[in-house]
């Protein structure tokens, strides 16, 4: 009789954990100023979100040393990789490399046009160094309190578009919240991927702080 409560108790905590929402888990790794404190939130806990958060942890290396030629491995080898400064990603206006184009646009200083400044509409004219200092690595993500996978982490004035633009997507939001409940501060860079050949590669990184 016991073993058989035993049995339907665990049934029952089985279906719970099953049918829950979105489980916070913290992942120990060895990612260099990565916060072990850090609240990794998921749909569901698994290998592939582990390797999805191993593997954007590695784009955060890459990205924060400016290593162009590591980070141009990763972008998906048929659709290129595009940049978007906020939340509202633009195929158009927002700027496009194929890998191989990522791999070398350290070497040249001609600005690129990345899209345009929240507010004021001004084209963001900007080297690739110029990009990533401001657009891409601003804060120290890899140090991010919180991290979100396939959720969006936080929301601002900028429309969310990622899995309308990318269905079907998976993505990694590295969230730092705002200094205080009145501050303004907060920012977000997310990774997003899609499947090919069986791995998932990068097709944007997008930016997203607060906006008017």
């Amino acid at each position: 009789m016991k073993k058989h409560i035993i049995s339907v108790l665990c049934l029952i905590l089985g279906l719970v954990v099953g049918a829950g929402g979105y489980l916070i888990y913290d992942l120990a790794t060895s990612a260099p100023d990565k916060n072990v404190g850090s609240e990794i939130v998921a749909p569901a806990a698994g290998a592939s979100n582990h390797e999805l958060v191993e593997k954007s942890y590695s784009v955060l290396e890459y990205i924060k040393a400016l290593d162009y030629v590591s980070l141009s491995e990763l972008v998906h080898p048929e659709y290129g990789i595009y940049f978007s400064p906020y939340s509202n990603i633009n195929l158009t206006s927002n700027q496009w490399f194929s890998s191989d184009m990522l791999a070398i646009i350290d070497r040249s200083e001609t600005p690129f046009v990345w899209g345009v400044y929240d507010g004021s509409g001004e084209p963001i004219s900007m080297t690739a160094r110029e990009y990533f200092s401001r657009f891409v690595y601003d804060r120290n993500f890899a140090g991010a309190p919180v991290v979100t996978i396939d959720r969006v982490a936080k929301s601002g004035n900028s429309l969310e578009n990622t899995t309308e633009l990318f269905p079907g997507c998976r993505f990694v939001d590295f969230y730092i919240p705002a200094e205080s409940d009145t501050a303004l501060d907060w920012s977000l860079l997310r990774l997003i991927y899609e499947e090919y050949e069986g791995s998932l590669y990068l097709v944007a990184i997008v930016h997203n702080e607060y906006t008017v």
